[in-house]
């Protein structure tokens, strides 16, 4: 046991610490505009992982006023994100109710799939809608990105919370 499980086992400054470091990243976009960082899935990884631990019906309140806030933030139709962020909680609680949080690589593979049909569909509404071509280049490296980013933040929770990996 570690300093770190120690301090993370308490319930309200788990929550206090996901909320924090949320808010921080929404906020963040508007200061680091990159085409190789795209914010949605890095938020919506925060959200998958998180829907392995338990939650109350204040996380999908909360949720919702975040992506109205980052709406507001990028000038995006309200509503957007919250959609988002909320397909994100639907994905984790459906691979942890079927899987179960144990099951890592399952995971990733639930993660990643989702991870390609919301770069499909975001794919294909810009496509129609503005008649503008994505770069799939800047797509594959997004994905890779939240790729690697999904097994460090793993990792790291692993490690902060004392879990042992099977």
């Amino acid at each position: 046991m570690n300093f770190f499980s120690i301090f993370f086992r308490n319930q309200d400054l788990n929550n206090l610490f996901f909320h924090l470091i949320f808010f921080t990243t929404i906020s963040l976009q508007t200061v680091i505009s990159s085409q190789y960082i795209n914010f949605f899935y890095i938020l919506g990884l925060f959200i998958f992982i998180r829907a392995d631990y338990k939650y109350s019906l204040g996380l999908i309140f909360m949720l919702l006023i975040y992506g109205f806030y980052q709406d507001s933030l990028l000038n995006l139709p309200f509503g957007s994100s919250s959609m988002i962020f909320l397909y994100f909680l639907f994905l984790g609680q459906i691979s942890s109710v079927i899987l179960g949080i144990h099951s890592n690589l399952s995971q990733i593979y639930i993660y990643i799939i989702g991870l390609l049909f919301y770069s499909l569909f975001e794919f294909l509404y810009i496509f129609f809608k503005y008649n503008f071509l994505l770069k799939l280049d800047f797509i594959a490296i997004n994905l890779l990105s939240s790729f690697i980013l999904f097994l460090f933040f793993t990792k790291l929770i692993n490690f902060i919370l004392g879990k042992n990996e099977k």
